[in-house]
């Protein structure tokens, strides 16, 4: 399994959207970190280039087994 949708929290830690959304909302702290994600400051924005990273790389997994069969 691997990542489709990566957000960033302002420590730099990367979850996977859906998973850290779930997460927030019943625990409310960071799952790494354990800091309140109410404090000011603490954010999570898209990681727009891991997305990419992951695109390509899910791509050319694709294409091999595409070539190996």
């Amino acid at each position: 399994v691997c990542i489709r949708r990566p957000d960033g929290s302002t420590q730099g830690q990367r979850y996977e959207r859906v998973a850290i959304e779930a997460w927030l909302r019943r625990v409310g702290t960071d799952p790494l970190t354990r800091e309140d994600i109410r404090r000011e400051g603490y954010t999570l924005q898209s990681d727009d280039n891991l997305r990419a990273e992951i695109e390509d790389f899910m791509s050319s997994v694709q294409q091999r087994i595409i070539l190996d069969s």
